[in-house]
């Protein structure tokens, strides 16, 4: 019986021990681990003005850079930092309504999420979405506000069941987003096909339509009914053809006048109405035909709560009848990183096209994407080998080569002998690895200690007598991630 400790004061879990005497080892001698003591290294991420750029291309060519905060990050904030370059990527999309190029169109509707797999990898993914919607395809994202037909489709328009008459001042007749809207370069809009004066009054509450978004979950509103002005965080309300936009931007307060008539004209020279994504920013527009490009209504900041964009939900009311308004052309992108997934090819304009504002649809484009860190240091935390990775596809996913280690917890390390053949085998590898022991980290820290209860001898099977002074061996994650380690680690084995 030998014992052999070996030492290793290096940073990345390797042992390297050379002997002055020769070790021999007889024939069809075995080998266990005694114990074991290392201490993991999570190396902090310090983002500062050396690091803080990342670049990225949904379409080649277009290369968009964003600035992360400048913040230390470790395994006890590693989400923080997730959660930064998450929003700073989305923020960096760009909107565009295309008056003149359609530079843009392969970001609007476009998403980025990033994300740790079940694996242990980081993930960044970037996606469309499903955008126009018709007869058949808009109960794919949106619910009724009552049961039944609360609303009449007729291709790509909708309006109320009621279809003459005085209009109702609840919500019954309307639309609600059954998933969330996405949190990257979103639009929602619709097309006014029909709008008449139903002279029931200038802000008749029995008139016309609503349009927006609300930073609650549709389950929470008291549907059919019942759907508060504190639940609608952006929106636009038309109640006359002749009758100035109303709009808000807050949950809190009315409906108030935003200045803006609409364009009487409808069918294909209607007003569109648009709440969209821009940056950091929701930005609420028209696009007449009279005029030569968009009119804000509002823009206000979306509000992120620990670097995390509230979710918002899509909604469209009818107060009016059927004969008094129809809207046409509903576009509304999901976060397109649900589960169930809801992606689709891009569908081009379903309108004539007008004179004046024409508000572009997204663009699907199978090209290539690109995410560059810009540095190792950003790399590195993240698990990527390479700074700069690109992909050739529509929506795309972008894997960290190895675990994200910042987040590792609680994880059994393997020990492998690097000179000595033992009979040793792994599934995950397909073949035989010389793998001396399976460690498990009970402790969930960063100082881990082992001695096994039993001694598990490994057969070395070696017919003849072989002398060595040299041993090497090697600490790794469970998927062979390379172990980061500080100070002095210990390995003793026993040789039989």
């Amino acid at each position: 019986m030998k014992l052999i400790r070996l030492t290793s004061e290096t940073n990345d879990g390797r042992f390297d021990n050379e002997f002055n005497d020769e070790i021999t080892i007889k024939p069809n001698s075995k080998i266990a681990l005694q114990s074991i003591s290392v201490e993991s290294d999570i190396t902090a991420l310090v983002i500062d003005g050396d690091n803080d750029q990342v670049e990225f291309e949904v379409s080649p060519g277009n290369t968009r850079t964003i600035s992360l905060d400048h913040a230390t990050y470790d395994e006890f904030n590693n989400h923080s930092f997730l959660n930064d370059l998450q929003l700073k990527l989305n923020q960096g999309l760009q909107y565009s309504d295309g008056q003149s190029t359609d530079k843009f169109r392969n970001e609007l509707g476009f998403q980025m999420k990033v994300s740790v797999s079940d694996k242990g990898k980081v993930n960044v993914g970037m996606s469309n979405t499903l955008y126009n919607y018709n007869a058949s395809s808009l109960g794919t994202q949106f619910n009724e506000n009552s049961a039944g037909n609360s609303i009449q489709a007729s291709g790509i328009k909708i309006a109320s069941l009621t279809n003459t008459g005085v209009g109702r001042a609840d919500s019954k007749h309307g639309l609600n987003a059954i998933n969330p809207f996405t949190t990257g370069c979103g639009v929602f809009r619709v097309k006014i096909f029909t709008w008449v004066d139903d002279t029931s009054g200038a802000t008749s509450a029995t008139s016309g339509f609503e349009f927006g978004l609300c930073d609650s979950n549709p389950s929470t509103w008291d549907l059919p009914d019942g759907m508060p002005d504190n639940v609608k965080t952006y929106a636009i309300r038309g109640f006359q053809p002749g009758t100035n936009y109303y709009q808000k931007s807050t949950n809190a307060g009315n409906f108030v006048d935003s200045n803006q008539a609409p364009n009487p004209t409808t069918s294909t020279a209607g007003d569109w109405l648009e709440i969209s994504i821009q940056g950091a920013n929701i930005v609420g527009t028209i696009f007449q035909a009279t005029q030569a490009n968009g009119i804000p209504l509002f823009t206000q900041p979306y509000e992120v709560i620990n670097g995390v964009p509230k979710p918002l939900f899509g909604y469209i009311l009818f107060h009016g009848s059927k004969a008094n308004i129809e809207l046409y052309s509903t576009a509304y992108t999901p976060d397109p990183f649900i589960s169930p997934r809801i992606t689709a090819e891009l569908n081009e304009e379903l309108f004539p096209l007008q004179a004046g504002a024409n508000p572009l649809d997204p663009r699907a484009n199978i090209s290539t994407k690109k995410i560059d860190f810009k540095s190792s240091e950003i790399a590195s935390f993240l698990g990527f080998n390479d700074i700069s990775n690109t992909i050739v596809g529509q929506n795309v996913l972008f894997i960290a080569s190895i675990l994200f280690i910042a987040l590792i917890e609680n994880d059994a390390l393997l020990i492998l002998l690097e000179n000595l053949p033992l009979e040793s085998y792994d599934g995950f590898k397909k073949g035989r690895k010389s793998i001396l022991a399976s460690v498990p980290n009970p402790n969930s820290g960063s100082r881990i200690v082992y001695e096994p209860n039993n001694l598990n001898y490994i057969e070395l099977n070696n017919a003849n007598d072989v002398s060595l002074r040299n041993i090497r061996a090697k600490i790794l994650y469970q998927d062979y991630t390379p172990l980061k380690t500080r100070g002095l680690s210990v390995l003793n084995v026993l040789l039989d």
